[in-house]
């Protein structure tokens, strides 16, 4: 099947990935918990997620061995009949449904990064400007901005170094 390699540039990053995820919702977890349930308590969300978000920078790891990973699966799809059945198989799994293909998962913590943009810029909006969370969630949504346009600059110019190599 996958050689240790070969594992390792398609699926190196995810485990570092949900460490970083999980981290941020354990820190959310005891932001609520540990908060009393008074209407005049004031939760500061963007502190949070800016001492997060340095951490992201797994994804630029991620992003610059993606597309490498996506050369190496077309190969083995083309080469290895076991591995192409046993992906096809994997695709009438319920996990793999909406998916059109593997390379598709793998692309998609890249996009789980353009959604903490979105999600923060929701956040924000729904905060009052008086709000004590109003200018920690203002820095965060620059910096998660700042990161996103540096990892899709990568990605980009991986991208663009791959298809001039052709």
């Amino acid at each position: 099947m996958l050689t240790v390699r070969q594992d390792r540039l398609i699926f190196g990053c995810i485990p570092e990935i949900l460490t970083v995820h999980g981290k941020l919702l354990a820190e959310l977890d005891a932001l609520v918990s540990s908060s009393p349930r008074e209407e005049s308590k004031e939760l500061i969300v963007g502190d949070v997620l800016l001492a997060w978000i340095p951490t992201l920078n797994v994804y630029e790891k991620y992003a610059k061995t993606v597309d490498s990973a996506r050369v190496l699966l077309e190969r083995l799809f083309a080469t290895d009949s076991t591995f192409y059945e046993i992906v096809e198989q994997c695709k009438l799994s319920t996990v793999y449904k909406g998916y059109r293909g593997l390379y598709s998962l793998l692309v998609t913590p890249l996009q789980r990064l353009m959604r903490y943009v979105i999600l923060t810029k929701a956040l924000l909006k729904q905060t009052s400007p008086e709000h004590a969370d109003y200018e920690p969630l203002s820095h965060a949504l620059e910096s998660i901005g700042v990161m996103v346009d540096h990892i899709n600059k990568v990605h980009c110019l991986i991208c663009v170094t791959e298809l001039s190599g052709l």
